[in-house]
């Protein structure tokens, strides 16, 4: 197969890669880069909805947002609480 005919057939070539794609979306978004890692995992999800790995990213993905996100006031009644006050 001569590479003009992988480069316009996008959604074979996509198939073939979406394990490393997948996995780099996982290294992505456990370095605290949400952004790139979501949309590369969205790009799998949307080729393959059924990947279970990928949905396992997911919900890994959903638990380090959600923990590395801190909401307005959440730092400060840790302290305080700490400090016994």
């Amino acid at each position: 197969m001569s590479f003009d005919t992988l480069a316009t057939r996008g959604d074979a070539y996509a198939l073939r890669t979406r394990v490393a794609l997948r996995e780099n979306a996982a290294l992505e978004f456990r370095a605290g880069r949400f952004g790139p890692g979501r949309r590369e995992l969205d790009r799998v999800l949307a080729l393959t909805p059924t990947d279970p790995v990928a949905h396992l990213y997911h919900g890994d993905l959903l638990r380090l947002e959600a923990q590395r996100t801190k909401r307005p006031g959440q730092a400060g009644a840790g302290a305080a609480g700490a400090r016994g006050l």
